[in-house]
């Protein structure tokens, strides 16, 4: 199983459409699934859903979801990500130091 990984940051270059270009990317490497990492804990809940959306919309590929808890957001990242139909998620109960 070969999975490629989306590592999420934001900046005026990294649009919807970025991310879409990419995952467009790795599927055409032959990716079996897709990981959506972010290590840095910024993924808000609505950009989570948003991305996850567009990119099941778009493309018939498993995607899976990482998220850190440094800001506080991962937990309801991770909720909006399960409503917009992301495959799989890393959990965690108290999590070590909040990361």
């Amino acid at each position: 199983h070969a999975q490629g990984t989306l590592s999420y940051t934001t900046s005026p270059a990294h649009t919807l459409q970025t991310w879409l270009d990419l995952t467009e990317q790795l599927l055409e490497t032959g990716v079996d699934s897709i990981a959506i990492k972010d290590m840095s804990g910024i993924l808000t809940p609505m950009a989570a859903y948003e991305l996850v959306s567009e990119i099941k919309k778009r493309f018939e590929v498993r995607l899976h979801l990482h998220c850190h808890a440094t800001t506080g957001m991962a937990e309801m990242a991770l909720l909006k990500a399960i409503e917009a139909g992301v495959d799989g998620v890393d959990t965690a109960i108290s999590s070590m130091s909040a990361t």
